[in-house]
């Protein structure tokens, strides 16, 4: 696929960018508002190989989670490192995220100690399916938001989504 064909279709299953792979165009005020955002990203990527500092999700999303934390400081529980983790590192009160990949788990590890952080950060690498998925099931807390973005999300989900607060948010 070339690269033109990549920026207005970035599947061979869509119609263009601003459809999902079932055809559905989104809201002309979605478009308006994370189209720019999109495409600035990808020139950062291509120019300067690298991403915004911003969780790899929806940009409404982010814009979601992000109005949240603003409320009230707020616990994080996250399955799958990555640039979600220094974001929710920046603005939660408590993080714990768990790894099953040790290289990458070293490479985010790394990014974090370079990172100031406001949350109190537990990064944990549980490469088993067993350790990851009930990674702080026993927990007595309850968590403001559950992020399950990483490997083994259907036995994580099935530990953990009792340990959402009350009004919090699973991503």
């Amino acid at each position: 696929m070339s690269g033109l064909t990549k920026i207005l279709r970035p599947h061979p299953n869509a119609k263009s960018r601003v459809h999902d792979l079932q055809g559905r165009a989104a809201p002309l005020h979605r478009i308006a508002r994370n189209y720019p955002r999109a495409m600035w990203s990808r020139m950062m990527l291509r120019t300067i190989n690298r991403f915004p500092e911003r969780p790899w999700i929806s940009y409404d999303a982010a814009a979601t989670l992000e109005s949240f934390m603003k409320e009230a400081p707020r616990s994080v529980l996250e399955f799958g490192s990555g640039n979600s983790t220094l974001w929710f590192a920046k603005r939660a009160s408590v993080l714990h995220s768990v790894e099953h990949n040790p290289e990458w788990h070293q490479k985010v590890q790394n990014m974090l100690s370079s990172t100031k952080t406001r949350a109190l950060v537990v990064h944990e690498l549980h490469d088993t399916v067993a350790e990851y998925s009930t990674f702080r099931a026993n927990s007595p807390l309850l968590w403001d938001i559950i992020l399950i973005d990483g490997i083994w999300r259907l036995p994580v989900a099935q530990h953990h989504v009792d340990r959402l607060a009350p009004h919090g948010i699973l991503y």
